[in-house]
């Protein structure tokens, strides 16, 4: 099937030729390996397909705390999260624009976030420091609880309450 002239893999004065030549080899090969499985995703109200309340509202958070206390968050303006059926949480305010994080649940009530893309924050102080102590308790969040109109993302040491905040 392939053909090589003879001799070449010792001198080839075309190294290109050589770079091909693996490369055809390494297609070949890889398509005799078994696909990697991905990794099996539990079925979860917090993957946003399994629970239309989360992806049929975007959330603004009225309030969070650090190890007990509350984080100030006022200059930064309101804050909202929307779930995407895809298995991502935006996050975003007037300023900064926010970004994505991946999501996977582990059961029913608890995820992990994997960060995603993020613009960057250049709104000055008081408002990138604010919106940074926000995200770094997002990001410790790993369960959650729903009760009616409102959304408790919890952590180890924080604690996210949002609220309902449709568009008109």
């Amino acid at each position: 099937m392939l053909r090589m002239r003879r001799g070449c893999l010792g001198g080839c004065a075309n190294t290109g030729q050589l770079v091909t030549l693996l490369l055809v080899v390494s297609v070949f090969a890889g398509g005799c390996m078994a696909p990697r499985a991905a990794p099996e995703q539990v079925i979860s109200p917090m993957i946003p397909d399994n629970n239309p309340t989360l992806i049929n509202n975007r959330w603004r958070i009225v309030e969070a705390t650090y190890q007990g206390n509350p984080v100030v968050f006022e200059a930064v303006g309101p804050i909202h999260i929307a779930f995407l059926p895809v298995g991502t949480l935006n996050i975003n305010a007037d300023c900064p624009p926010g970004g994505a994080y991946r999501m996977v649940a582990e059961n029913t009530s608890q995820y992990r976030l994997y960060s995603g893309e993020f613009a960057p924050m250049l709104c000055g102080e008081p408002i990138d420091s604010q919106f940074d102590q926000v995200m770094n308790i997002l990001e410790d969040t790993t369960r959650f609880e729903l009760e009616g109109q409102r959304l408790f993302l919890l952590g180890e040491d924080g604690k996210i309450t949002l609220e309902v905040d449709n568009p008109p």
